[in-house]
């Protein structure tokens, strides 16, 4: 199944390469190289990387391996999609828009699947071509969904490692934006996050599969170039 962003526009060699990446042994999950429309020399996405602090941020440059495939073009295994829905959906409703990608992938990686991107299927992508007509909505939807993912999905021991330091990392990241004049929908975001908490920690412990500390950490990128990332998209 091809899950794609409506303002791309796809090579003709982009899906061979994509359904040929996904006949390698147990991956689920195959993302493309996105490359900017109007600069087709960019790199746009190439794939996604992952903190142990909970930020989500796109890779960018040709060094950097991917954590987990973007959702903007992802073809999945129907294997994989039938083992990991809940309730016959792919995609959790709860989070309605943004990191749904980040989730799929960690709840594809805890059932054993692996996520790959393939730098041969070329996709040009505008990039925010909606969230720009509703800058409001993707800030509070991605500020929102980023703690519940992390709740739903990061081991436990992670999350009891990492309460602290997720804490004033947002904080701060709330002050930020207050400062910069978006702090109203910015703590609208926090709030709602914490008081969905309970709802999430009930489907976190409804999991057939989690994912163990071993796996997590062979997708994790250092906190610092996290952070690093976070600051240059936000400026």
């Amino acid at each position: 199944v091809l899950f794609l962003n409506n303002d791309t526009a796809v090579t003709v060699s982009a899906i061979p390469a994509l359904v040929k990446a996904l006949q390698q042994p147990h991956v689920g999950l195959v993302g493309a190289r996105m490359l900017r429309m109007e600069e087709p020399t960019r790199i746009d996405i190439r794939g996604l990387a992952l903190s142990s602090w909970g930020l989500a941020w796109n890779i960018t440059n040709e060094t950097d391996a991917p954590s987990l495939a973007s959702g903007g073009c992802l073809l999945l295994s129907r294997r994989m999609i039938e083992q990991v829905s809940v309730n016959g959906a792919l995609f959790d409703s709860k989070l309605f828009l943004y990191v749904e990608d980040v989730d799929l992938g960690l709840r594809a990686l805890a059932h054993g699947w692996k996520s790959v991107t393939a730098d041969e299927a070329v996709v040009y992508h505008v990039g925010s071509a909606s969230a720009n007509q509703h800058p409001d909505m993707a800030l509070y939807y991605w500020h929102r969904n980023i703690l519940w993912v992390m709740l739903k999905n990061f081991p436990a021991f992670t999350l009891w490692l990492n309460v602290v330091p997720v804490f004033l990392l947002h904080l701060a990241i709330t002050l930020l934006y207050t400062l910069k004049g978006q702090g109203r929908i910015v703590w609208k975001a926090k709030w709602h996050a914490l008081k969905g908490l309970p709802g999430v920690w009930q489907q976190r412990r409804q999991r057939t599969a989690r994912l163990n500390q071993k796996v997590f950490k062979a997708i994790l990128y250092s906190n610092w170039k996290a952070i690093q990332a976070w600051r240059k998209t936000s400026n």
